[in-house]
């Protein structure tokens, strides 16, 4: 690698907010450059193609909702104080956020293409193994014999979250987020 003084890891939460602001195909190197004060030579260095470091935002994406649920199962509480725990710290997270919108996950799903499998299936497996976490966390607390996997309802609750991340965005509403915040935890509340 380039210079010493260069460390993308400095960067991070500025080049998702770029991301999740512009999309990865309107993020140029030039607007990628301009966000974190370097030369595009020095990027280029060291991280290479653009389409290295969305990879390398990927796996941040990832250490940011892993730490969430981490943070929450490590408490020593019941799994389903442990579940409500963890969305209180997902809400909390996006209301202090430069851009509350949902995960870099959904928000980059829907622009990337053909030509982009291999990210696709980097942002599947890392999805999957948050997926994966909070299915463990329920299993803790599902009956016997439940009508609905733990898998299945953890897809859910992370769906219902992303989609009330990117409404409140959209409508510039945080109440929109908070009403869907409470609502899974009154739905958790009730298994």
């Amino acid at each position: 690698m380039g210079s010493n003084s260069f460390n993308i890891n400095d960067y991070l939460e500025d080049l998702r907010s770029l991301f999740l602001e512009s999309g990865y195909h309107r993020s140029s190197f030039r607007k990628i450059t301009k966000c974190i004060g370097v030369s595009e030579r020095t990027l280029y260095v060291e991280i290479g193609k653009k389409k290295d470091l969305l990879k390398v935002l990927i796996d941040y994406e990832y250490t940011i909702w892993k730490s969430l649920i981490d943070q929450s199962a490590n408490q020593g509480i019941p799994p389903k104080e442990v579940l409500i725990d963890f969305i209180d710290r997902l809400e909390r997270t996006q209301l202090h956020s430069k851009t509350p919108s949902g995960s870099l996950f959904c928000n980059l799903t829907g622009e990337l293409g053909e030509d982009d499998r291999d990210i696709l299936r980097l942002i599947a497996d890392k999805y999957n193994q948050i997926v994966q976490d909070l299915a463990h966390i329920i299993d803790g607390f599902l009956s016997p014999q439940p009508r609905i996997s733990s898998r299945e309802l953890a897809l859910y609750i992370l769906s219902t979250i992303e989609g009330c991340m990117i409404l409140a965005k959209a409508d510039n509403d945080f109440w929109e987020m908070k009403n869907g915040f409470n609502n899974i935890r009154q739905l958790i509340s009730t298994i």
